[in-house]
């Protein structure tokens, strides 16, 4: 083998080194609390980014050339980090499967002009059948598969997350996705000052005579999008940044207390604990004698001095 084809041979080698991931592969760590496998063939592929990762193109697929879909154009795109409903392509020496650690994108939209050829990828985890996404407005959709080849897609089909489609509509339709919406979180609950658990029942002692029993319950909710109502045992109370606190008058017994909040999504959060209150009565004196003769409370007894000389 001559010099050249040698000096050829290494250069392949090298490049191959650099650019093939093994199979099973995992994108470098990052934070965040949804995680999403895309599964990339060997060859020409496509993909979409479903979740948001704070890295890179390069660093989540270190040593390839990532292109992204722009207008009817493919530019090179490793020094940005993943977009909602954008298409990717990239070639691969062997079959890849990508573990991606991120969030969730945000609320984002996307306009599709009639009778234009889109390339688009779904921004979240979750399918949606294509009349969700677009009405009654497709003309025509398909799925880009291996090599570039594509499926056509039927109007009573999915969008699946991870995948590339192309789709040409017969109106211009904006479609948009919506981050999950978290339901309320009530936190810190306190009665009288002590923390109790969902589902604890704390003990409230009262002295004999007393009035009613009361007593003070604390507690924080907070939520994503907004809260709509806060109820303490059916009463709506209002709170300040976030900390509310409300006076029960309690029963002697068992005394149910349910903390209610629903946010603006009307998604319903409960939290309840039971206060059971006793009385602790005055003591009690009894069966009082005197030299075996039983005196009444309330009579009253003349001290009787005895002396003898002897």
């Amino acid at each position: 083998m001559s010099g050249l084809k040698k000096l050829f041979s290494l250069l392949l080698v090298s490049v191959m080194l650099v650019t093939v991931l093994p199979v099973n592969a995992v994108a470098p760590s990052s934070s965040g609390s949804v995680q999403f496998t895309l599964n990339l063939e060997a060859g020409t592929t496509y993909f979409g980014f479903p979740i948001r990762v704070e890295k890179t193109i390069s660093e989540i697929l270190p040593g390839l050339k990532v292109y992204r879909r722009e207008g009817n154009a493919w530019v090179l795109a490793n020094s940005e980090q993943p977009m909602p409903f954008a298409a990717y392509r990239v070639y691969l020496y062997e079959a890849t499967t990508v573990v991606l650690q991120g969030d969730e994108f945000s609320e984002t939209s996307l306009t599709i002009p009639a009778k234009t050829t889109t390339y688009f990828s779904l921004p979240q985890i979750n399918p949606v059948s294509v009349k969700d996404l677009f009405g009654d407005s497709v003309a025509s959709l398909s799925v880009i598969g291996a090599q570039g080849l594509t499926s056509k897609v039927p109007v009573t089909g999915q969008i699946e997350p991870g995948k590339v489609y192309v789709v040409v509509l017969n109106n211009t339709v904006t479609v948009s996705t919506m981050a999950k919406d978290e339901a309320p979180v009530i936190s810190e609950v306190k009665f009288n000052d002590n923390a109790v658990a969902d589902g604890e029942t704390v003990s409230l002692v009262v002295k004999e005579g007393e009035e009613l029993p009361k007593g003070t319950v604390t507690f924080k909710v907070s939520d994503d999008k907004g809260i709509s109502s806060v109820k303490v045992n059916g009463v709506e109370v209002s709170g300040v940044s976030g900390v509310y606190s409300h006076q029960l008058t309690l029963s002697v017994g068992n005394n149910n207390v349910q903390i209610e909040a629903v946010d603006t999504a009307s998604q319903k959060t409960t939290y309840r604990f039971t206060v059971m209150v006793t009385v602790d009565k005055a003591p009690v004196i009894s069966e009082v004698n005197c030299r075996n003769t039983d005196w009444n409370s309330g009579r009253s007894v003349r001290n009787i001095r005895y002396n003898s000389d002897i």
